[in-house]
């Protein structure tokens, strides 16, 4: 499931910076991915999760201890490691840091 812009509900997060498009076709691009279904709210996210009653959920493990949408629901969930250092904002601060500064900071 692809959230079209998260941070309509959570205005801490950053707007994607690819198109929802973009977004979907790179998740389709992978091997393992079927098909990729959209939504706009996590009242939406919930409906799908009980709707499609999916074999497994993949979250990042920052959401481990955390309540989280559907956490209530029989889904098996995949725990992906953040170990990798990358984030949408990191590449964000270091895009804006470029273009003030010319450095590259990645």
């Amino acid at each position: 499931f692809l959230q079209d812009n998260p941070a309509l509900e959570r205005p801490a997060k950053n707007p994607p910076i690819f198109t929802l498009n973009e977004r979907k076709d790179l998740l389709l691009s992978l091997i393992y991915v079927d098909q990729v279904k959209e939504y706009s709210t996590e009242e939406d996210l919930y409906s799908l999760l009980q709707q499609e009653n999916p074999d497994v959920r993949f979250l990042g493990e920052d959401y481990k201890h955390s309540i989280f949408t559907g956490d209530n629901l029989d889904i098996p969930i995949h725990w992906v490691s953040r170990s990798h250092g990358w984030s949408t904002t990191k590449v964000i601060n270091s895009l804006l840091n470029f273009q003030r500064h010319g450095q590259r900071s990645l």
